[in-house]
């Protein structure tokens, strides 16, 4: 039989226990520390940790306002920096008279040639490669760290131009030929302003000239057309007009069918591409009545944000009927209406620079109504009326035309779906007149955008960035009351720049920065995702809004419902 033993450990009964308890914890804590005072010298380190480090008290209110002070100085050299360029291109303008018959070289982006490709067509011995390469012209590029590596020439600009502008148009060659003498200026910039990355000029024709000078990217997603056109940017857009009231009237009766509709719709959304967030709008749809294409915006307007522009996009693209006889005196009737309401809102913050106009689209009309017009905008006319007529074979053009002339506005003729952008292009020049015939710089700081490099592959390029832009004048006497707006002058100034200038070590552990534009969208934030991931998609996808996140959107607060209230006014 075996006996199995259980040792007993009984509770200490008396205080004398308890103490003995603690004297040994002690010892082996004592006995502990010296192990490690022994091993690791900690003492030591702790002692010359002290003698060369403080603790002292910082309050929030200074961090922000030496961040602020160091961000203002970063603004006001990229503004001074493109104020220089706006005055050395007006100036050179006032001297320069135009040549119906230039005919010059110059280096266009997308047919330039770098060092790799002379190299790459030298050992291909192909003769219509050889011929191809005579016609180009060749630049040496270097990689540019402060430009993520990009190749560029900081000896040149160059210029890209739009694929639906011909590139050889006489007002693009003059255009390019005394811009090129900004290069001088560019350069002086570059080593005045050592943070300033690209430096350009967006004419009101269509070209771009960008320096440091680049080969054009191509775009890979979109078979290699390049889409871009720098007259639809924001910050050309903010610059180029003062903010804007526009009321879109779609003629819908039973005649705008098939490829007139097609027109037209194409017609709104490059209307909808050249409203920025300052703008407000609203469409109408009409033929015998009148109908708003958004219910939930009915007699009233709309900001011209991403969201609310893709959706009365989507909705214009949903409309299929058409029918019965257009009432234009009705229509015109409801938009002059929609725009005395809106300015009747606005009389506590007057711009008198400020545009209101009337875009009609159209297929024919059959009389002036110069009865509306006499009651609503004669006659001071504050609104100006533009007309869009569609179509190869249109009747008689005389009361569309008349429409426009009457009110400070311009008639354009869209034969087809390739005359669209240039066509809508028009009005954005005309509304830009009193701006330079009062010879108002309008500064501009953009909305958030992602670079065109990082849009088309976003291992590339800045990423996002703001711009600081101002438009550029004709200050010729001769056309002082044409109002002729040359282009906008403008420089990017990238997200990682504010970063640089609000480094975690000056806000603490657990703090942030954070940066909104006047309409309260965010610049800056560290919860701030341009992008998404979904369970679908394997890559990242670009979250379509992201140039509208309101701040409400990104703090997530323990208690989210303290920002209800907020949010929903």
């Amino acid at each position: 039989m075996v006996k199995t033993f259980v040792p007993m450990i009984s509770r200490p009964s008396s205080k004398l226990g308890s103490v003995r308890i603690r004297d040994w914890s002690r010892r082996l804590s004592y006995t502990f520390n010296q192990l490690n005072n022994n091993l690791t010298s900690f003492e030591e380190l702790r002692k010359k940790y002290t003698s060369y480090s403080s603790v002292y008290d910082e309050k929030g209110s200074k961090i922000i306002e030496d961040i602020a002070l160091e961000m203002e100085k970063l603004l006001i050299a990229k503004v001074e920096a493109v104020n220089d360029l706006v005055k050395t291109a007006e100036t050179i303008y006032e001297n320069y008279t135009f040549d119906r018959n230039i005919d010059i070289p110059y280096l266009n982006a997308k047919n330039l040639l770098s060092s790799n490709d002379l190299e790459v067509i030298a050992e291909s011995g192909n003769p219509n490669v050889a011929e191809m390469a005579r016609e180009s012209r060749s630049l040496t590029l270097t990689p540019d760290p402060r430009l993520a590596n990009t190749p560029v020439s900081h000896e040149f600009s160059t210029v890209q131009v739009p694929t639906n502008v011909y590139d050889r148009l006489p007002k693009i060659l003059n255009g390019v030929y005394w811009t090129q003498i900004l290069d001088d200026m560019f350069k002086e910039n570059t080593k005045k302003h050592p943070t300033i990355k690209w430096q350009y000029f967006c004419s009101s024709d269509g070209f771009f000239r960008v320096f440091p000078g680049l080969k054009w990217p191509t775009n890979n997603a979109e078979l290699g057309i390049d889409t871009f056109d720098c007259r639809v940017r924001s910050w050309y857009l903010m610059a180029a007009t003062c903010p804007k009231n526009v009321i879109i009237l779609l003629d819908v009766s039973g005649s705008m069918q098939g490829q007139l509709m097609q027109i037209a719709k194409s017609t709104v959304k490059h209307i909808l591409n050249t409203l920025d967030d300052d703008d407000y709008f609203n469409l109408i749809l009409f033929s015998n009545t009148v109908r708003y294409i958004d219910g939930c915006f009915n007699q009233t307007m709309m900001r011209a944000n991403i969201m609310n522009k893709e959706a009365v996009l989507d909705l214009v693209e949903e409309h299929k009927e058409t029918k019965e006889k257009a009432n234009f005196g009705l229509a015109f009737e409801e938009a002059f209406l929609l725009l005395k309401h809106r300015e009747e809102s606005e009389r506590a913050y007057p711009n008198d620079l400020c545009n209101k106009a009337i875009l009609l689209i159209t297929d024919g009309v059959p009389e002036h109504y110069s009865n509306v017009f006499e009651k609503y905008n004669w006659p001071s006319k504050p609104t100006r009326v533009f007309t869009f007529l569609l179509g190869h074979e249109v009747g008689d053009t005389r009361e569309v035309r008349w429409m426009a002339c009457a009110n400070n506005g311009y008639y354009s003729h869209i034969h087809s779906l390739a005359d669209v952008q240039e066509n809508v292009q028009n009005y954005i020049k005309v509304l830009s007149r009193p701006m330079v015939i009062n010879r108002f710089h309008n500064l501009v700081f953009s909305s958030l955008y992602q670079d065109h490099m990082s849009h088309l592959n976003k291992d590339t390029g800045l990423q996002f960035m703001t711009s600081v832009a101002i438009p550029v004048f004709d200050t010729k006497n001769e056309t002082h009351g044409e109002g002729n707006l040359l282009g906008v002058m403008g420089t990017d100034i990238p997200v990682s720049s504010f970063k640089d200038l609000a480094p975690s070590s000056k806000l603490g552990a657990n703090g942030f920065a954070f940066m909104i534009n006047e309409n309260g969208y965010v610049l800056l934030h560290p919860d701030f995702k341009p992008s998404w991931k979904t369970s679908k998609l394997k890559a990242n996808t670009m979250n379509p809004f992201y140039r509208n996140i309101d701040l409400t959107d990104v703090f997530n607060p323990d208690n989210k419902d303290q920002f209800k209230d907020v949010h929903t006014l």
